[in-house]
């Protein structure tokens, strides 16, 4: 399960403190799939990167499968990410210089998978995200609706526990977006991962199990 407690994040800018966050809580059961959704500067994306540990709330706790991580030191989350946490940016952040097989590799590299189990991954996967033919191919080569799905795959190349995915469609036409969200919440209940996205999308909202709607910082009623 994931608890999330009394979370609140402020920002300091030349307008002074900003309220990101003011006491946000709520829990994901395990396996579920979870849509954190509100209008464009409510704090969705906020509070996805405190969930993932891109963020350190101010206040509050993040407990993750049994995992407290407002307590953990930088070396021990850094340790979580690289094997709990799978992450699908709102651009993709692929890594422009490497091709698609090696942008879906790279996590299994850093969490020490042998050449050939490496390999029977990332072929399945491209199989998978229907892009077998695009492994050699760089991301400037690639679609919208394709780089998102291969940034889908990288984060669910070390079969991690926990998926975030950060307004995944926003940059998609309705049809690609609906593909990909189909996608997402399939590969994500096969693998039997968590998964909370971040958006504004109703369709998104439609296919998940899970609503919280957040609101000015908060969780709405």
């Amino acid at each position: 399960m994931i608890r999330v407690e009394s979370l609140t994040k402020e920002y300091r800018s030349g307008r002074g403190r900003v309220s990101a966050l003011s006491g946000v809580s709520f829990c994901v059961e395990k396996g579920a799939v979870a849509v954190l959704y509100g209008k464009s500067g409510s704090g969705k994306t906020t509070l996805l990167y405190c969930v993932g540990g891109l963020l350190r709330p101010d206040k509050g706790k993040i407990s993750v499968f049994g995992a407290d991580l407002t307590s953990l030191t930088l070396n021990e989350l850094c340790l979580f990410q690289r094997k709990e946490l799978g992450f699908v940016f709102q651009s993709g952040n692929l890594l422009s210089y490497l091709n698609v097989y090696d942008n879906i590799a790279f996590p299994l590299i850093m969490c020490g998978w042998k050449k050939v189990d490496i390999q029977k991954r990332v072929q399945g996967l491209g199989a998978e995200i229907g892009l077998s033919s695009a492994l050699k191919a760089l991301p400037s080569e690639l679609s919208g609706g394709e780089a998102q799905r291969v940034a889908l795959a990288r984060a669910m190349a070390h079969r991690p526990k926990l998926i975030l995915a950060d307004e995944p469609t926003a940059s998609l036409d309705t049809t690609t977006g609906k593909a990909l969200v189909e996608l997402m919440v399939s590969v994500a209940k096969e693998a039997g991962s968590t998964m909370i996205i971040s958006t504004h999308d109703p369709e998104i909202i439609r296919l998940a199990g899970k609503g919280i709607h957040i609101k000015d910082g908060q969780v709405a009623d």
